[in-house]
């Protein structure tokens, strides 16, 4: 593989899929791993769905020092975008 960073987004839900009134039952993460892409070296972020199992969440841009994440339901409502450092926190 080539030189990183290496970002995994990761994806939760309950495995029964039903929604209880908690939207922390559905989470999304965002990690650096390491180049086997086997091990999480930091966690940036990890947040509920904002409407259950209708949410897509992606990588939009990533270059040497920041991942952009963005996110939106099915019809385009409940709009996210995160910009996270990848810098080893001070």
């Amino acid at each position: 593989m080539g030189a990183g960073p290496y970002v995994l987004l990761g994806w939760g839900i309950r495995s029964d899929l039903s929604f209880k009134g908690r939207f922390d039952d559905e989470l999304f993460g965002v990690f650096i791993v390491d180049s086997t892409l086997t091990r999480i070296v930091r966690t940036l972020d990890i947040f509920p769905t904002q409407r259950w199992a209708d949410y897509i969440v992606s990588i939009e841009k990533l270059t040497d020092s920041e991942v952009t994440i963005v996110g939106a339901g099915s019809y385009g409502d409940q709009k996210l975008r995160r910009v996270y450092k990848l810098d080893a926190p001070k």
